[in-house]
């Protein structure tokens, strides 16, 4: 703490210089600050979890007919999910399931092209 009856000239022109600079410095963060207001927002990216897909702009078609899971079952209710000509995108995006969709590309209930 400066003691300003005491404190010799010099003293008082290093801490007015001090202040100054504090002060630029304050008005550089306030600046900054609105300039970050002003900015549009980003788009936000969504990220699935996992492994990328690879086929995720690929159609889908059925080979099988009738549901090959059992009732009630999360691949049962995938399977409703899926109609012939939608995209695999557009699958996920509805609430399926990758793990099912992999699953139904093994056993050749449907075809992903």
């Amino acid at each position: 703490m400066l003691d300003l009856h005491k404190a010799s000239k010099a003293d008082l022109v290093k801490c007015i210089s001090d202040l100054t600079h504090l002060h630029r410095q304050m008005d550089q963060v306030q600046v900054n600050f609105f300039d970050r207001l002003a900015r549009p927002a980003k788009a936000k990216i969504v990220k699935r979890r996992g492994r990328p897909v690879d086929i995720i702009d690929h159609k889908i078609k059925k080979a099988v007919r009738k549901n090959p899971w059992r009732k009630d079952s999360s691949g049962a209710k995938s399977w409703e999910l899926l109609q012939t000509g939608m995209t695999v995108r557009q699958f996920l995006d509805a609430g399926g399931k990758m793990r099912d969709l992999r699953t139904d590309i093994a056993k050749e209930r449907i075809r992903v092209r």
